[in-house]
């Protein structure tokens, strides 16, 4: 949540070339606009001042699809989410 959109996809493409085909990415987050906390945790992300923003599922299924991961399986905790991404065996579908 400290990186912009762009940083993030690009963490998740270098992470995506350390993964093998197969391999599970686990992601623990605070999507936006999902649960209640999202909307605190989306203010206090402005205020603090760093850059940083929440993002939402739709965000991190095109960067996981770019980096080379199936779309993620959402697991919703109180406050966060957890998302797993399988790394494709294949080129895209």
């Amino acid at each position: 949540h400290t990186m912009g959109p762009e940083q993030v996809a690009s963490l998740l493409r270098r992470v995506g070339t350390r993964v093998r085909p197969g391999g599970v990415l686990v992601i623990g987050t605070t999507l936006r606009g999902h649960g209640p906390a999202s909307a605190l945790f989306a203010v206090q992300m402005a205020v603090s001042g760093q850059g940083g923003d929440t993002h939402g599922l739709d965000d991190y299924r095109a960067w996981l699809d770019a980096a080379g991961f199936d779309p993620p399986e959402v697991h919703d905790l109180e406050a966060t989410s957890l998302l797993v991404a399988r790394r494709r065996t294949t080129g895209r579908a």
